[in-house]
């Protein structure tokens, strides 16, 4: 039971994940991550979206993968 709720939490985070990734090419670079703020109409500065970028590129490579996303996912839901 704890396996299929842990798949469909994956699932539904990797669905959001291709939210974001509007291009498809795995990752999420800076002006994807504008993109969806705007569609929510939440407003954030550009410099706001460097630093977000910045905490969450783990790997220092310019733009999120899945797993540097997913790791945003889980901290926010402790969080809570």
């Amino acid at each position: 039971m704890l396996a299929t709720i842990q798949r469909k939490l994956r699932k539904d985070s990797y669905d959001i994940y291709t939210l974001f990734d509007e291009n498809g090419d795995g990752f999420i670079n800076i002006n994807e991550l504008k993109a969806v703020f705007q569609k929510i109409d939440f407003v954030v500065s550009d410099e706001q979206l460097i630093d977000m970028k910045n905490v969450l590129d783990s790997n220092k490579d310019g733009k999120l993968n899945y797993y540097e996303f997913l790791s945003y996912l889980k901290k926010a839901e402790q969080a809570l």
